[in-house]
């Protein structure tokens, strides 16, 4: 723990790490503007009949990619650990460590809110309240997606800023 807050305080003075930390926020903020302009959420979406029945016999079933993103991001995020300490690639450490943690944080939460719009396009036309409790649950979803983004953005900034 020590060789990781000796490493990152050496490079809060490289520009490349703070640019990395620019790109995590821009990202989170991307998905936060996503989350409060999102069509199918909001109800302005046309929705065809094929979505819907796609909706209604939607099964979750992780895609190959899936799983690959997952293996790359947990690679990037060992791979950056080892390297956090090393004189020359120290900032592309940093990144790959960021950058690996950010895909296997965010890559399950991306997943969630494309199965609970999948929800809410099998929803749509039910009677009473399954139509707003899908949407309220895709709401859910977006902002938890948002929140654990802006989260590693504002750590990371944070250990730069403070370490």
């Amino acid at each position: 723990m020590e060789m990781i807050v000796h490493s990152v305080s050496t490079l809060s003075n490289d520009w490349r790490a703070w640019l990395v930390a620019a790109l995590v926020g821009l990202k989170a903020l991307h998905s936060l503007y996503i989350s409060l302009r999102c069509p199918v959420m909001r109800g302005t979406a046309t929705v065809t009949e094929a979505m819907i029945e796609e909706g209604r016999n939607f099964k979750l079933q992780p895609p190959l990619t899936f799983l690959l993103s997952m293996l790359v991001g947990i690679g990037l995020a060992i791979g950056g650990l080892y390297l956090l300490n090393n004189d020359t690639h120290g900032p592309r450490a940093l990144g790959v460590l960021v950058i690996g943690i950010f895909i296997f944080t965010t890559e399950p939460m991306r997943l969630f809110v494309n199965a609970t719009k999948m929800g809410v396009f099998g929803a749509t036309g039910k009677p009473g309240d399954s139509e707003f409790l899908a949407r309220d649950q895709l709401r859910s979803a977006y902002r938890g997606r948002a929140m654990v983004e802006l989260s590693i953005a504002a750590a990371v900034i944070a250990m730069l800023a403070f370490l």
